[in-house]
């Protein structure tokens, strides 16, 4: 396949020089003329702006368009021109542009000396080389050559001017392919260094001279303005690479967060832009498979055309360690090589895959946030010459901009991987979390008997009496007999179907589990009996609130939020401060969406949106910390006799209180129920406890199975600090949860009397030895796949927040909510606590 014109204007685009040069040595007159008659003029700056040298440099900043050169001076012209040197001078400091001025240069000293056959040289000290800047068709030498080569780089060294007859070429720096003219033999040449300021800036040879050198004073001032204006015009055309370089480093910067869904196209920009950078003819990007410990370039021809969706890119792969860019993957060292050939660490087998031709090499690594080598950054074949230590720290700043493009890709991918990974778990959990269609069936088969049965509107209920499948059907009595079915027109075989899944992704522990979240709702389902609280509390809240008791510890690990953070739990990383009760509501919400479970679909928009702002508020005001922070404002109130019930602060300070009444409420069971419950709640501390002893962490009193005589002690300290005052208060504001207060005041004296006699757990508080050793087997297995699972959740956790302002706006769909991957385990470990084994020790069961 011939060669694409597309390619050709690409290539012309990222080397102005060689464009030029190919412009002066090939185009006529006449076509430089029709081309630029041809050329629309554009609009450089804005409007006011009309200065030409403005809009001259603009032009040149963004690469509008080639410089233009002065009108080339015929033969014939030259030997009979006169030049007028002082007026030269002066147009030589108008002009920056160096291909402009080299072109004006050899103008003038073509017409002084009548020569046709003038170069121009310009010294660049970081090279220690002298490059022609425009050169001639008759010109066969290099364009680049060190000092002291040829009669112009001896010039160089010495900055003394060589004045040469026929003798020129059996002097000892003459070159014929430097200083020699192919068409006729060597006459005459002259080498005059251009100096400024002392140092060197350029070197202006003259071939076969027509007229006799005159170093005169017009002369001198003329080589003198000759170094400023080279000087100036050197200044400035470092200013323009270094505008150039910033103007790519900030479209990479806009481009690469364009193409976060591929990494192809962010390759491909990158490859292109740092081509142009540092004007070399090929960059490859060799990304790090740490896998497989190789370097894969997967797009290596800057010049190539764009590749279509279903194109598979080119991959070239070889070990870590082996070529250039596997010394710089390894070490980090970034390599400046002149002559790629010439280097041992240079791997041509690259060359020979590809049918490429490497030069010179400037090789760096790149590296990600953590200073951590992804990739290699390889650019071949300097356009003019070699790298140097300019385009070194070019490259290195665009470096970080590769780094940046390359991670944030991969940040999307991942994401996008974690995305699709989620959907699908979410799908697993929500078969596996939610109630199966048996057992719902079988609940709605059931007739749901009276609460008188179960004494569930008073506070000396023992829920420890009631199998498990009896307290789903006191749930869905409370339901009813709180109006909730009627008012918000709950289907029954949702409401089962939920209570169901709620009931079963509770973990089997000691004490945070099903029974405990029954109990619960069955105080705040008393208390909701109260005269004022009727009165005053709207349906949703008092909706809210029974619902938040049945859900306020979901998928509870038995440890408290400290436990969490010190072990840097997964969800400490999501939640700084109420851990598990932001997990408790984010796995209320999960419940709640699942196919089937959502009871609340008749209910508005409106009305949807706050009931879940209630719910999260009341499951979140069940941690002790923000209780004991906010009870003194309740507790003022009350004494004082400013709580109103239409200030919707003190709503919800109340409303918080019943919370933690509620949580709390084993204080206030007859002492037979206390006991036991207490002996429980010891015993899921005490595990907590051996397991901060398993860490090598210090074990609190409370956690300190060693101190189970202590327990007495420790309940007064319970009832006193934390209990009675809620009560009290709250029976003060409430009078008929006056019951409340006086049990617990029965079972503080209880406690009272066990001080001092205190040696240990009854037998019958706690699940049989039997059973304890079976739920252990079965613990330690789920337990280490539920581990396992948490590393996961920060990674799905993270749309609490916006999960709930999704649901207000389409709570007939699905909820959005965020679930953690330790769901997996579920019913694994659900299995535990089935309805036998509850059965078999109905009387020390955990409430």
């Amino acid at each position: 396949m011939g060669l694409q014109r597309s390619a050709v204007v690409q290539w012309l685009l990222a080397h102005p020089k060689d464009f030029t040069a190919i412009v002066a040595e090939h185009a006529s007159d006449d076509a430089i003329k029709a081309w630029r008659n041809r050329r629309a003029p554009g609009q450089v700056l804005k409007a006011g702006a009309d200065s030409a040298a403005t809009r001259r440099i603009s032009s040149l900043i963004y690469s509008q368009a080639p410089p233009s050169s002065p009108a080339s001076t015929s033969s014939s012209s030259i030997h009979q021109a006169k030049l007028d040197l002082p007026k030269a001078a002066t147009q030589l400091l108008d002009l920056l542009e160096l291909d402009a001025l080299a072109q004006q240069l050899i103008s003038d000293l073509s017409v002084h000396f009548s020569s046709g056959h003038c170069l121009l040289f310009v010294h660049n000290p970081d090279r220690h080389e002298l490059e022609l800047v425009t050169p001639k068709a008759w010109y066969t030498g290099p364009r680049n050559f060190p000092l002291g080569q040829g009669l112009a780089g001896s010039v160089a060294n010495t900055q003394t001017m060589l004045n040469l007859g026929p003798e020129a070429i059996g002097h000892d720096g003459f070159n014929p392919q430097l200083d020699a003219e192919p068409s006729t033999s060597t006459q005459s040449v002259l080498v005059v260094p251009i100096l400024h300021k002392g140092s060197l800036v350029g070197v202006a040879q003259v071939v076969n001279r027509a007229k006799t050198v005159s170093m005169d004073e017009a002369t001198r001032t003329y080589l003198q303005s000759a170094g400023i204006a080279l000087n100036n015009a050197s200044v400035f055309e470092r200013a323009l690479k270094e505008c150039r370089a910033l103007n790519v480093l900030l479209s990479l910067a806009r481009n690469i967060f364009q193409d976060l869904d591929s990494m192809n196209k962010v390759v491909k920009k990158i490859i292109s832009d740092a081509a142009t950078l540092v004007d070399c003819d090929q960059c490859s990007l060799f990304m790090l498979d740490a896998e497989s410990n190789e370097l894969v370039a997967t797009a290596f021809d800057a010049m190539a055309p764009e590749s279509t969706a279903s194109d598979v890119p080119k991959q070239i792969r070889f070990p870590k360690n082996k070529g250039v860019a596997g010394h710089v993957a390894t070490t980090g060292e970034v390599l400046i090589i002149p002559n790629a050939y010439d280097d041992p660490r240079f791997n041509s087998a690259v060359d020979k895959q590809t049918g490429y031709h490497t030069r010179n090499i400037l090789c760096m690594p790149i590296y990600n946030k953590t200073q951590e080598i992804v990739g290699v950054a390889q650019l071949v074949n300097k356009a003019v010459g070699s790298f140097t230590k300019e385009d070194e720290r070019l490259f290195e700043a665009f470096a970080v901009f590769c780094g940046l493009g390359i991670q944030s890709v991969q940040l999307y991918e991942e994401t996008q991987k974690a995305a699709y990974r989620n959907k699908v778990v979410l799908e697993v959990l929500s078969y596996h979390a939610r109630a199966n269609n048996d057992d719902t069936a079988a609940l709605l088969a059931r007739p749901v008997p009276s609460d008188a049965k179960w004494e569930l509107n008073t506070f000396d209920h023992d829920s420890v009496s009631l199998e498990t499948d009896d307290t789903m059907l006191a749930s869905v009595r409370m339901f009813i007999n709180l109006g909730f079915v009627e008012e918000f027109r709950i289907p029954r075989h949702a409401l089962c179907q939920w209570l169901l899944s709620v009931q079963k992704n509770y973990r089997p522990v000691t004490y945070h589990n099903w029974r405990h979240a029954f109990s619960v709702t069955q105080c705040m389902y008393a208390m909701l009996h109260d005269r004022k609280i009727k009165e005053n509390f709207t349906m949703l809240e008092r909706l809210a609130l029974i619902v938040a008791c049945l859900c306020h510890d979901l998928d509870h690990r038995g440890t408290n939020n400290a436990f969490q953070q010190h072990t840097k739990n997964a969800l400490s990383q999501l939640y700084s401060t109420s851990t598990m009760e932001h997990h408790h509501f984010d796995q209320c919400l999960m419940i709640l969406n699942q196919e089937g479970n959502n009871f609340l679909n008749n209910i508005s928009v409106e009305d949807y949106s706050t009931f879940l702002r209630l719910l999260k508020a009341a499951i979140l005001s069940t941690d002790l910390s923000l209780y004991l922070a906010s009870r003194n404002q309740y507790f003022d109130i009350v004494v004082d006799g400013s709580f109103d019930f239409a200030n919707t602060e003190h709503r919800r300070l109340l409303q918080a209180m019943l919370m933690t009444a509620a949580d709390i409420s084993a204080i206030t069971r007859p002492w037979h129920v206390q006991h036991q419950v207490a002996e429980v709640v010891y015993a899921e501390f005490f595990e907590q406890g051996d397991a901060q002893r398993e860490l090598g962490t210090n074990v609190e009193p409370l956690l300190d199975r060693n101190k189970v005589d202590e327990l007495p002690k420790m309940q007064l300290g319970f009832i006193d600090f934390i209990c009675m005052p809620v009560y009290k208060h709250l029976a003060q504001h409430l009078p008929s949860l006056q019951p409340m207060v006086d049990n617990v005041s029965v079972n503080r004296d209880h406690w009272a009397g066990l001080q001092g006699r205190y040696d240990g757990f009854s037998s019958c508080s706690l699940i049989s030895q039997s059973q304890r050793e079976r739920h252990s087997t079965k613990d330690q297995v789920t337990q280490h796949d539920l581990e396992a699972q948490d590393s996961a959740t920060i990674d799905q956790t993270q749309a609490c927040d916006e999960a709930i302002q999704t649901s207000f706006h389409s709570h007939h769909g699905p909820v959005e909510s965020s679930i953690s991957k330790h769901q997996e385990s579920e019913q694994a470990q659900v299995a535990v606590l089935n309805s036998s084994a509850v059965s078999k020790s109905r009387a020390c069961s955990i409430m």
